[in-house]
């Protein structure tokens, strides 16, 4: 070492002047180059830290496939059994779903005295098929139609119910009663 500092003082001081300044312009880039490469490995590593929840709940979600399909699939077997399917003709959804509804009131006891098929609603993924009934009975009638309306597949909406009694002109001793029904029932689009 003492060699070298030896050497560089033998030289003249505009020699000396351009050395040092050669070195300071040396030390200056290998500076610039260090905090550039610095700067990289900071931002690659923020970059890489913001990632991994990203990347962790990927991972989680690529675990939980089969979960999810059987799910979906199970969603889809439910679905289907508690409407009516998409490819479905809208007439014959209305026809049927009217002779659903008619079957369970009579079933029930109850006798029908008029039904209409409104026109369907649009609904999102799905078509509502509204139909109101009037039928005439008794309130163990009505309780029995009541409790059979849950267990209908596809699913049977209650929209409204109006009961009133009837005149009792026989003078039997159970109350006849009115009944109008507003119920509907839905049809994948």
């Amino acid at each position: 070492m003492n060699r070298y500092l030896k050497s560089i003082f033998a030289l003249p001081w505009h020699a000396r002047v351009v050395a040092v300044a050669l070195l300071a312009l040396l030390l200056i880039v290998l500076l610039l180059a260090f905090s550039g490469m610095i700067s990289r490995y900071s931002d690659a590593s923020q970059r890489l830290s913001s990632a991994e929840p990203r990347i962790a709940r990927l991972l989680g979600y690529a675990g939980s496939v089969e979960a999810l399909r059987e799910s979906s699939e199970h969603i889809s077997q439910r679905l289907a059994a508690a409407t009516y399917p998409a490819d479905a003709d809208p007439a014959s959804v209305s026809a049927n779903a009217q002779q659903q509804v008619r079957r369970l009131i009579e079933a029930a006891g109850l006798r029908v005295s008029g039904s209409q098929v409104l026109g369907p609603a649009p609904g999102e993924g799905f078509q509502e098929v509204r139909i109101d009934l009037t039928a005439n009975g008794s309130m163990a009638d009505l309780d029995a139609l009541l409790l059979a309306l849950p267990e209908a597949r596809p699913i049977i909406l209650v929209r409204s119910i109006e009961v009133s009694p009837t005149p009792n002109r026989r003078n039997l001793a159970e109350q006849s009663l009115a009944v109008s029904l507003r119920v509907s029932v839905l049809s994948l689009q």
